[in-house]
């Protein structure tokens, strides 16, 4: 292989991978810091206070690669691609939301993320599963008390 070029992600794996194993761990604190920024930017001086969807400061794709670039957390390089499936994986693992940004919310018809700049993220306050309200029952299960 000549030295200018970089391998295919197909061979290599990509960043989550160290020479042919998946790096959990790698993953894990990269999601971690990714988290710990997003809820800095959700909640207002209150911890449990979340900020409305209308709030212009939630990040969007950009700024968390540039967060993640700036930070020194790692010396791998991330594109915008890896960062989005950072995201998505909070995202599916219930830790954030992705919400039209408050300032694309009247320009933009097309709720399409082709830029990365028109979604932006906000942490999701977890709710604790004790509540008073998830122990009412339904009405439509048969319940034997």
């Amino acid at each position: 292989m000549l030295i200018g070029l970089n391998p295919s992600t197909e061979i290599t794996g990509g960043p989550w991978f160290s020479e042919t194993e998946l790096d959990v761990e790698f993953i894990n604190e990269l999601c971690r810091v990714v988290l710990r920024f997003i809820v800095s930017k959700s909640f207002s001086s209150d911890p449990e206070k979340l900020l409305p969807a209308s709030h212009f400061q939630y990040p969007n794709l950009y700024q968390i690669h540039e967060f993640i670039c700036s930070s020194g957390i790692t010396s791998t390089e991330l594109g915008y691609d890896d960062v989005r499936m950072l995201l998505n994986r909070l995202e599916f693992d219930g830790e954030i939301e992705k919400i039209i940004g408050a300032h694309n919310r009247a320009i933009n018809d097309d709720f399409e993320d082709e830029d990365g700049d028109l979604f932006v993220y906000r942490a999701i306050k977890n709710e604790t599963c004790g509540s008073s309200l998830a122990s009412i029952p339904c009405g439509s299960c048969p319940v034997n008390y």
